[in-house]
């Protein structure tokens, strides 16, 4: 028993560990989570018959998570690009190497509390980190693009919201730091200016807030507090929010009136513009693509042929699923969603949905995944994928070895 405890301990701590790395530098995380398979790998072969895993379900969950990298391998060999495999299949292969992560939460779970406290200081200090920067002309911290702080700081938030659930009456001041974590993540988020992280965001709030059983005291001050909150980091970010608001609609305004006029081609624009192009060379190869990294070249082409107006190269389609169906055709797109379905499948069929908070906030994680892939290529990005391919094992880990309101020991 003590043997157990201990080595609960060393997993809760390296989780936590990891947890706030992503708030201070990423690839600190990165590091600790390769250290940490490696680890695992290790433990599982010498652990592997207390786990008590059904074998069936396993074989047919990791032949899913397989399918995504199969696919980039076959990409490869149908159109002779071995040289880009290399780089391709790296992000796709980070799942099924952090897998054994799950199998030590099951063999030594961890308590509800430090995982709040890990998602919670992970937030705190995120959006601590980006009030040191709020004078920056662009908040990235160590992600290198606003973009991707935005993606990881609204799962945060998400997740801190949804960990409330976890927390008991006992414990209110747990409940107050949570909150706290709420409010700083929500601070990172509309300090990175990424429009797609303030929509998964504000629709979230949005549904929440007309959702649940909130008085209408509470309400107004919620309502209140966060307009308050982005009126503050606007003044403090030398108008940021105003600047990114007043681009999103000056450019839906040229889109409508003049397409190919200059003021036309913001982030709107040039997604709008490279969504017509990406649909065409869909059709020209709906099944194989036009093969890995193809995307950039395919841009350039249709920029120098006058089929679109000249903007800065994005070098890639900017949505996850036209993304593939151009490089990888139907056969990337069914390796993503195996992968992606393999996940939920197996978290589905092996937990209780309703009354399990952990597989409630796997779903929403992966929701929040796919729905910021609807404006960036986050399989390309090895910190975004790295965190939420983390995140998302951790939950899955946690779902199968906890039920609601039981401490873990």
């Amino acid at each position: 028993m003590l043997e157990k405890q201990q080595s609960s301990l060393i997993v809760e701590y390296g989780i936590l560990i990891i947890f706030v790395g992503f708030a201070i530098n990423h690839r600190f995380s990165v590091l600790m989570i390769g250290l940490a398979c490696l680890v695992s790998i290790f433990i599982v072969v010498n652990f592997h018959k207390r786990l008590q895993i059904g074998l069936k379900q396993l074989s047919i969950f990791i032949s899913l998570i397989c399918a995504f990298p199969l696919t980039k391998f076959l990409t490869s060999l149908l159109h002779d690009q071995f040289n880009e495999l290399g780089r391709a299949i790296d992000n796709p292969s980070r799942l099924l190497i952090m897998m054994p992560l799950v199998a030590i939460l099951i063999l030594w779970p961890v308590r509800q509390k430090i995982f709040i406290i890990s998602l919670s200081l992970t937030s705190v200090l995120m959006g601590l980190n980006v009030i040191l920067h709020l004078e920056d002309k662009v908040i990235s911290l160590s992600y290198g693009s606003p973009i991707y702080l935005g993606a990881i700081s609204s799962s945060l938030v998400v997740l801190n919201h949804l960990s409330r659930e976890l927390v008991l009456s006992s414990e209110s001041r747990l409940i107050v730091f949570v909150n706290i974590a709420i409010f700083m993540g929500l601070i990172a988020v509309i300090a990175s200016g990424s429009k797609v992280a303030w929509c998964v965001v504000g629709l979230y709030m949005f549904v929440i807030f007309f959702r649940e059983k909130i008085r209408p005291r509470r309400r107004l001050f919620i309502l209140c507090a966060s307009i308050l909150l982005i009126f503050g980091i606007n003044f403090f970010s030398n108008q940021l929010v105003y600047k990114k608001v007043e681009d999103i609609l000056v450019n839906i305004s040229c889109l409508v009136e003049d397409p190919y006029s200059r003021c036309s081609l913001g982030s709107i624009g040039v997604r709008a513009w490279i969504l017509k192009s990406g649909v065409e060379k869909f059709v020209e190869s709906p099944i194989t693509g036009h093969g890995l990294g193809s995307s950039k070249f395919l841009i350039q082409e249709d920029i120098q042929s006058g089929k679109l107006p000249k903007f800065d190269n994005p070098g890639n389609f900017h949505n996850e699923i036209l993304e593939l169906l151009v490089t990888q055709g139907l056969l990337g797109v069914i390796g993503f969603m195996g992968m992606i379905g393999g996940v939920v499948l197996y978290v589905v069929k092996a937990s209780n949905i309703t009354n399990n908070p952990y597989t409630k906030m796997l779903l929403l994680n992966i929701i929040i995944y796919l729905s910021l892939g609807l404006s960036q290529v986050l399989s390309y990005v090895s910190s975004v994928t790295t965190y939420f391919y983390f995140s998302s094992l951790i939950l899955l880990g946690l779902s199968l070895s906890s039920k609601k309101n039981e401490p873990s020991h």
